[in-house]
């Protein structure tokens, strides 16, 4: 059974560290074959959700360097951007987010990325930043499953600016904040 099975099954099981140590061995044994960039992604999972944040953002970063155009690359920047958020950097957070925007504007995740920049602009405290993201966000993706949680955000930014009368549809339409 080669490492890198042995470390999906290990992460199929949550056991997150061990499938990491796993993962790290399996990337040694695939470097140079096409498995190489999935082993890196999985590598990169196992580690942040075995609350190894900075070691996963590494390996995310190695993924992106080592493969630039590989489709795990988008996955990769999204969850580097994710992972600043948690670690409450908001500042990178928000410039990830907004990368990944810029460069995979149709991806699956681009919703998500769009979120992430307003939210984070918002947790940093730049109100004026998280109103015009938020916005953005709505404008583009009104259907997403975090709209209501963007019109929340967009009223508790707008109350936080003192424009009371914008920020009350939102806040009445969404309950409190």
């Amino acid at each position: 059974e080669s490492a890198y099975h042995a470390a999906k099954v290990r992460l199929r099981k949550d056991a997150y560290a061990d499938a990491a140590e796993k993962f790290q061995r399996a990337v040694e044994q695939f470097r140079g074959c096409s498995w190489e960039a999935e082993t890196r992604y999985d590598l990169g999972v196992s580690l942040w959700k075995a609350d190894r944040l900075e070691q996963a953002f590494d390996a995310f970063r190695d993924l992106r360097e080592a493969f630039p155009n590989h489709d795990l690359s988008a996955d990769a920047l999204h969850a580097q951007a994710g992972i600043e958020h948690r670690r409450k950097r908001f500042d990178e957070s928000a410039r990830l987010a907004r990368e990944f925007v810029q460069r995979y504007g149709q991806h699956k995740l681009t919703s998500a990325a769009a979120f992430l920049v307003a939210e984070s602009e918002f947790l940093a405290g730049r109100s004026a930043e998280a109103i015009d993201e938020f916005r953005a966000f709505l404008a583009r993706f009104p259907s997403d499953a975090r709209a209501v949680d963007a019109r929340s955000r967009l009223g508790a930014a707008l109350y936080r600016t003192g424009k009371l009368d914008e920020a009350e549809p939102f806040l009445r339409d969404t309950g409190p904040v």
